[in-house]
C-alpha cells in the first residue's frame, strides 16, 4: 500500500502530468494513474508470491524449487519490460498510457525494487525474530493454551509425583 501510494504521489509530483478529467459513461478509461498502478501491482504480486513462497507447505528456500524461481525472474523481467519500453501492441492491449520520460518509467522499476528488498529484510530478519515472537504473545495476552492436550501437559510437568510409581524399585 505505502509503494502503491509512493509511486502515486511521484506521478502526481511530475511537470508533464495532467490529471484525468471525468468522461461519463466510460468504463475503461487510459490514463497515467490507471498505468503507474497497473505496473506498480504487477510487481507487488510478484513480491507477494516470493514472500510466500517460504511458508507451508514447503518451508524451503525459494530457489530450490527451480521452476517457481525461473518463472518469477521471467515475470520480472516482463514486467519491468512493460513499465520500461512497452511495445505498441501491448499499450493497446492493456489500454496503457505511458508516461513521457524515459527515466520516471525507471524509477517505478526502482521503486518496486526497493519495496521487494524491504519486504524481503522484513521476511528474513524481523518476522522470525524472538522479540517479535514475544511482542505478539504480550499482546495476544494469551496466559493459557487453547488446546486440551496442553492444558494436561502442563499439569504433567507441574506435577512432581509423576510419573506415579505404584512400588518401590529399590
Amino acid at each position: 500500500m505505502i509503494t502503491l501510494f509512493l509511486a502515486y504521489t511521484y506521478l502526481l509530483g511530475e511537470t508533464w502530468f495532467t490529471p484525468l478529467m471525468e468522461i461519463e459513461n466510460e468504463d475503461n478509461i487510459v490514463c497515467y494513474e490507471n498505468t503507474v498502478l497497473f505496473c506498480i501491482c504487477s510487481f507487488l504480486m510478484i513480491n507477494v508470491a516470493v514472500a510466500f513462497a517460504a511458508g507451508a507447505p514447503y518451508r524451503r528456500p525459494m530457489y530450490t524449487n527451480q521452476l517457481f524461481l525461473w518463472s518469477t525472474v521471467i515475470l520480472v523481467c516482463l514486467t519491468a519490460y512493460i513499465t520500461v519500453w512497452p511495445p505498441g501492441f501491448l499499450i493497446s492491449l492493456l489500454q496503457l498510457k505511458v508516461p513521457p520520460p524515459y527515466l520516471f518509467r525507471v524509477a517505478l522499476v526502482e521503486i518496486a525494487g526497493v519495496s521487494f528488498m524491504i519486504s524481503v529484510l522484513i521476511d528474513h530478519f524481523i518476522v522470525p525474530s524472538d522479540f517479535l515472537k514475544r511482542l505478539w504473545t504480550k499482546v495476544r495476552r494469551k496466559k493459557r493454551p487453547r488446546n486440551r492436550y496442553k492444558h494436561v501437559e502442563r499439569e504433567i510437568a507441574e506435577d512432581v509425583d509423576w510419573p506415579p510409581v505404584l512400588f518401590d524399585v529399590h
